[in-house]
This record gives C-alpha cells, sequence and structure tokens, in this order.
C-alpha cells in the first residue's frame, strides 16, 4: 500500500487534488468532491489491489513544479501505473475508471471539461489501459470511492448517497 503526497492512513483515505493512492484491501479510498477534476481508479482485481488518481488538469507538468505533482493527467496516470505495477500487478490485468468532470458552474464558456477528459483517455489508450466505465460530464460534482475489500468501487452524483458504480 502506498500513499503520496501525506495523505494520512487511517481505514477512509480522502485524497485531495493532485495526490495518489494505493490500496490492497486495508482500507477504503475516497476521492473527495469532483468539479472538473477525474479521479481515476485503476484495479487490478486478479490480485486485488487498485488505486486513485485525483487529476485535476489535461496534459503534462509543462512548468518547474516538482515531478511528484500529479495535478496532470499524463504524470498522475504513469505514476498509479508504475505504483500498481511495483505492488505486483501487471498491466494486462489493469481495468481503467474514470469519474468526474462536470461542468459544477454550468459556465457556457467552459474550457477544462472537454480536455481533460480527452487527456486521460488518450493516456490510457496510449498506456494500453482498457477503460471499463465511465461516469464523466454533467453538471453536479461526484465523488468515486474504491473499496478493494468489498470488490466495488462506488460514487456519488450531486447529493445522492453510495451508489455502487462497478464490482470486480
Amino acid at each position: 500500500m502506498t500513499i503520496d503526497n501525506d495523505v494520512s492512513l487511517d481505514q477512509f483515505v480522502l485524497l485531495q487534488t493532485g495526490e495518489i493512492a494505493i490500496d490492497g484491501g486495508d482500507f477504503i479510498i475516497n476521492s473527495g468532491p469532483l468539479g472538473s477534476c477525474i479521479a481515476v481508479i485503476i484495479v487490478d482485481p486478479c490480485n486485488l489491489i487498485g488505486g486513485i488518481a485525483h487529476v485535476m488538469l489535461p496534459g503534462t507538468n509543462k512548468n518547474t513544479l516538482p515531478e511528484s505533482d500529479y495535478r496532470y493527467a499524463e504524470g498522475a496516470i504513469a505514476a498509479l501505473i508504475d505504483k500498481l505495477t511495483v505492488c505486483g500487478s501487471l498491466k494486462k490485468d489493469m481495468k481503467a475508471f474514470a469519474i468526474g468532470a462536470g461542468n459544477v458552474l454550468k459556465s457556457p464558456d467552459d474550457i477544462i471539461c472537454l480536455p481533460i477528459i480527452n487527456s486521460v483517455n488518450t493516456c490510457l489508450r496510449n498506456l494500453s489501459i482498457p477503460i471499463e466505465k465511465t461516469a464523466l460530464g454533467g453538471h453536479d460534482r461526484k465523488s468515486a470511492i474504491l473499496d478493494i475489500q468489498n470488490k466495488q468501487i462506488r460514487y456519488t452524483v450531486g447529493d445522492s448517497s453510495e451508489k455502487v458504480f462497478y464490482e470486480f
């Protein structure tokens, strides 16, 4: 199990923007509220391990920010896959999911949601990780919950209670 960016370890881990968490069934990972951000969830159902990257921006970091800045899709997804591989997962067993990218401000000239969706999709495709299911777009905030022990990904939309998104 790996936690990055000083996320506190407990039975429940709440990710903030630009953080990654990996779990093998010891705790539950919650993306926290997602507006235009995307929770990229990758699971390996064969080895019962998975993780979430809370991605904020499309593309890659072109500035002089630290390498551990996982706000950008390309760096966060690559790091998530690397960490899962270090923990014993094989790329061929990984499945990806994406939740978020809501235009919660209902801005008619939104310029972030579609680019981040496209960036996440392109990155996963280029890394040969199949996208199993998504809940992207709309105007409501969302959250993503990874519960390896119960073999579930759950999510919320707006003020709704948690619903099962995927079982493995």
